[in-house]
């Protein structure tokens, strides 16, 4: 099944490129099912990030993005509030047993503008496992997990009611200023940003590029689980992906009538060169 919904949603992705509408007779697609995910772990707090990339450096133009961290006993997760909201309607449209098609047209809107892009940290031991979508196929690659190295500071502010203390860090190309509060002795932060004594509740680049910024803090009062899809993944490294990616980015056409998707070819927009700005700009 995961197969299946992996290549629709690839189907709808292109359509949409095409502004064309993909419809589907009644028993074209079987029923969806609940999904099967594996488990990894418990979240024990949960914290929103408005995360904020400058995409385009001319133009200025940020890419808004609502981040969910979900803290674990000894895996945490980062990821778009928007995926886990579409993992949750998918299968409540299972549970109604609604076709892939029907439910994706319903899904596709609502995870519009979301990032793909999962982190998996201490997953497993002392590793990073990422996940991401470039069409039309599922990433996933390990790294090393490796905390920056920071500079502690004296300077104080107050975030979502915590008193937080100021550190910096040069870590993978750019200059970090972070702040954490030792209130929450958690030591992690928002994409890979960890090693403090404390959670971190902002960061920012000193380009103004990157930034995250907690909007929102829970202590779970019910069980809900860490889990990561059981997708057909194409294994990876992560110099390989970053490559892919830019030659999406570069010309998502070309990329993507390379699949052998394409039918009656795609608007001359959909070459246009995408602007891309990685968080990461050395390894």
């Amino acid at each position: 099944m995961k197969a299946l919904l992996t290549f629709l949603f690839s189907l709808l992705f292109i359509s949409n490129l095409q502004a064309q509408q993909i419809t589907a007779n009644p028993g074209d697609y079987p029923p969806l099912k609940v999904s099967d995910p594996t488990i990894l772990d418990t979240t024990v707090i949960q914290c929103k990030y408005k995360q904020n990339i400058v995409n385009n450096i001319k133009s200025r133009k940020v890419q808004e993005n609502i981040m969910v961290l979900q803290i674990g006993n000894t895996i945490s997760k980062y990821c778009d509030e928007k995926e886990l909201l579409k993992d949750s309607l998918m299968d409540a449209y299972a549970v109604q047993q609604m076709d892939a098609i029907t439910a994706l047209n319903k899904v596709m809107p609502l995870a519009r503008g979301a990032s793909s892009n999962i982190l998996f940290k201490n997953y497993p031991t002392n590793k990073i496992t990422t996940t991401d979508y470039i069409p039309i196929n599922n990433y996933k690659f390990e790294e090393n997990l490796i905390s920056p190295n920071w500079t502690l500071l004296q300077d104080t502010t107050t975030i979502c009611g915590y008193l937080c203390k100021k550190a910096t860090t040069t870590f993978r190309g750019r200059n970090y200023i972070a702040w954490y509060t030792q209130d929450i002795p958690l030591s992690n932060g928002p994409w890979k940003l960890t090693g403090l004594l404390g959670l971190i509740l902002k960061a920012s680049d000193d380009k103004q590029e990157i930034s995250f910024e907690c909007i929102a803090i829970e202590k779970k009062q019910y069980l809900q689980k860490i889990y990561m899809d059981k997708a057909l993944f194409v294994k990876t490294n992560k110099k390989a992906f970053e490559k892919l990616k830019k030659e999406y980015m570069d010309n998502p056409a070309a990329f993507l009538n390379m699949s052998g998707m394409i039918k009656g070819g795609l608007p001359a927009s959909a070459s246009k060169k995408s602007s891309y700005n990685p968080i990461e700009l050395s390894k």
